[in-house]
C-alpha cells in the first residue's frame, strides 16, 4: 500500500504542472479587437504576468497574453483583469520582511489588476506579487490609484505604520456621501484588507451588501468502512488482529479559489473503533473507541467541472477510550488517550457533491513503552455528500 501512494505521488507530480482548466472568456487587445474563446484559468497565487488562449477548447494553438498586448481579459462569470501601466509601490509590507526605515521606493510597470467590485462611482482593484499586495481605486472610467499602505521600523525597533489609505477611502466617502458619517467612521477604521474595503466601495457605491458568486467553502458528512489491523510487538515480534468498523464523517472544506476548487483546506472529524482480540495473549483484548480530527490539504489533480480526482494528506489528532485494555501476563498496558498519525488518501468527486475516497493510514502506536507497543494501521473507503452552500 505504501508504494501504491508512492507511485501515484509520482506520478501526479509528473502531470500536474501539465493540467490546463480552460473556461469561456474574452481577451480585448490594446487595438480595440475583441477575440472569445477560452482561457486557462489557474488558482493563481499571485496576479498573473501572462495568460494563455485558444479560440475553441479543441484547439492546438494556444496564444500568449501579456498586459503590454492586452487591456483585458475575462473569464465568464468568474473573473475580470484589466491592464494598468504606471507607477506601483515595491515597499515590502508583510512581517517578518518589514524595512528598517521609511521605505518610498516605487517603479513603471506594466501589470493585471484582478477586479474586485464595480460600481456607480468606484472601482475597486488587487493585485498581488512576490514583493507585497495592492490595493487600487478607480473613479468611474479614470486611471486606477492605489491605496497607500505601509509598515516600517524606526530606528530598527519601533513599528511604524502609515494609512494613507484610510484618508483616500474618506475622500471618496465626502465626494459620494457626504453626509454618512457613519461610514465615514468605518473607512477610518478598517484595515488594508480586500474584503474590508471592498465593503467601504461597495456603500460608497450605494451597495448595502457585498455578494459574492461562489461561496468560499462547504460542509459535508459521510460513511465508511475501515479495515484496521493492530499489532501487538513485544520483544522482537508481532502479532496482529483485524477489525473491520464502520466510520461517520463531517467536516468543511475551505477554497483556496472558489471558482477553481483545485486546491482545498479540509478538516474532517470521523468516528470509528477497534475490537481486536489476541489468541497468543490469553485471547487478551483491544477495546477502543476513537475520533479523529484531521486537518488536510487536498489537491484536484484533475479539476473538471463535474469530474475530479485528487490526493490529500493531513494531520489526524485521535482521542480514544478503551472499554478493555489489553493485558499483557496479568499487568494491564496503559494506552494513550490522544495520539496521531499521518493519512494519506485519494478520491474522487462527481457531479459537485458526491465524494467517493480509498483512506491509508500507516502503523501507529498508542502505547508509550520502549519494546513493547500496540499500534493500528487503517485502510478504509468512504462516500461523502457535499453540501452546496449558496
Amino acid at each position: 500500500m505504501k508504494l501504491f501512494f508512492t507511485t501515484l505521488l509520482v506520478a501526479i507530480a509528473a502531470t500536474v504542472f501539465a493540467q490546463s482548466n480552460y473556461h469561456e472568456g474574452i481577451v480585448i487587445k490594446n487595438i480595440g479587437d475583441t477575440l472569445r474563446g477560452y482561457i486557462d484559468y489557474r488558482e493563481w497565487e499571485q496576479c498573473p504576468t501572462t495568460i494563455n488562449f485558444k479560440l475553441s477548447k479543441d484547439d492546438r494553438e494556444v496564444q500568449h497574453f501579456d498586459p503590454h498586448v492586452i487591456k483585458e481579459f475575462q473569464i465568464n462569470g468568474m473573473e475580470t483583469y484589466v491592464t494598468y501601466r504606471g507607477i506601483i509601490s515595491m515597499d515590502k509590507t508583510s512581517f517578518p520582511d518589514l524595512p528598517l526605515a521609511a521605505d518610498t521606493s516605487k517603479k513603471m510597470d506594466t501589470i493585471f489588476l484582478k477586479q474586485v467590485v464595480k460600481g456607480k462611482y468606484l472601482t475597486l482593484f488587487y493585485q498581488n506579487d512576490k514583493t507585497k499586495t495592492r490595493l487600487f481605486v478607480a473613479e468611474n472610467n479614470a486611471d486606477p490609484i492605489e491605496l497607500k499602505y505601509s509598515q516600517y521600523y524606526e530606528d530598527g525597533t519601533e513599528l511604524r505604520v502609515n494609512t494613507r489609505y484610510k484618508n483616500q477611502l474618506i475622500y471618496y466617502v465626502t465626494k459620494y456621501a457626504p453626509d454618512n458619517n457613519k461610514l465615514i467612521q468605518e473607512a477610518g477604521h478598517v484595515n488594508y484588507e480586500e474584503s474590508g474595503i471592498e465593503t467601504i466601495v461597495s456603500k460608497i457605491n450605494g451597495e448595502t451588501k457585498v455578494s459574492k458568486s461562489v461561496a468560499n467553502g462547504r460542509f459535508f458528512v459521510g460513511a465508511g468502512v475501515n479495515n484496521i489491523r493492530t499489532e501487538v510487538f513485544n520483544s522482537g515480534s508481532s502479532v496482529y488482529a483485524t477489525t473491520v468498523s464502520p466510520t461517520a464523517t463531517f467536516g468543511i472544506d475551505i477554497f483556496s479559489n472558489p471558482n477553481v476548487q483545485q486546491l482545498i483546506f479540509r478538516a474532517e472529524v470521523s468516528l470509528w473503533y477497534v475490537d481486536a482480540k489476541f489468541p497468543d495473549y490469553s485471547n487478551s483484548q483491544v477495546s477502543q473507541y476513537t475520533a479523529s480530527l484531521t486537518p488536510q490539504i487536498l489537491f484536484n489533480f484533475y479539476n473538471k467541472e463535474n469530474l475530479k480526482f485528487y490526493i490529500d494528506g493531513g494531520w489526524s489528532f485521535n482521542f480514544s477510550v478503551y472499554p478493555k485494555k489489553f493485558n499483557l501476563y496479568g499487568t494491564p498496558i496503559d494506552m494513550a488517550s490522544s495520539w496521531s498519525g499521518f493519512p494519506l488518501q485519494v478520491g474522487m468527486m462527481l457531479n459537485k457533491n458526491i465524494d467517493i475516497s480509498l483512506k491509508y493510514t500507516g502503523y501507529y502506536s498508542f502505547t508509550r513503552y520502549t519494546y513493547f507497543s500496540i499500534a493500528d494501521q487503517m485502510l478504509g473507503v468512504g462516500i461523502k455528500y457535499l453540501i452546496p452552500n449558496k
